[in-house]
């Protein structure tokens, strides 16, 4: 088939049929903008390809040269739990790397130490290393509790006291 042939049966499909019947969509060609794109596409492979790994390589060196760094960290400014990081940060910031703090606090000008609160703090201490909390069935648990009266977890101010699993095992919350 010629070039001319193939030229006048390509008019020939895209013309619509002498009766005034529709042709079938497959008989009929594409002309949109997107249909231009995708057959430019399809007829010239490696263009695309190159144009591709092209783009690639500009995104690597943009990236190289104005890209800025990976942060690690993560805040959520006024909650619980950001309160209680920048607490174990501001009063022991050499003690930093433990997976798991349970943080006391006393009330603004109180102390954590006197009879009443130390029993209810080692209350709590004594519950978290009971069965309840130990590592099962496939479960998290703890393994050890810290002390949060010792000399390296208790804040001089005796407001703020925390015990750590030094084991880093997960806890998990267990509501009862």
């Amino acid at each position: 088939m010629t070039d001319e042939q193939h030229g006048a049966e390509t008019d020939d499909v895209a013309a619509a049929p002498a009766n005034g019947e529709r042709r079938a969509a497959h008989e009929r060609l594409s002309t949109g903008a997107l249909a231009r794109w995708a057959r430019a596409c399809a007829t010239h492979p490696w263009r695309v390809i190159a144009g591709w790994i092209g783009i690639v390589a500009v995104l690597i060196v943009l990236v190289g040269t104005i890209g800025g760094s990976l942060r690690d960290e993560f805040e959520i400014p006024g909650s619980d739990a950001q309160k209680a990081t920048d607490l174990l940060e501001s009063q022991f910031s050499s003690e930093q790397g433990a997976v798991l703090n349970i943080v006391f606090a006393a009330p603004q000008g109180e102390r954590l130490d006197t009879p009443a609160r130390k029993a209810a703090i080692e209350d709590a201490i004594a519950r978290l290393k009971t069965r309840e909390f130990k590592p099962a069935g496939g479960k998290a648990g703890l393994d050890s509790v810290g002390d949060p009266f010792s000399k390296q977890t208790f804040s001089d101010n005796g407001r703020i006291a925390y015990a750590e699993d030094p084991t880093l095992a997960t806890f998990q919350v267990v509501a009862g």
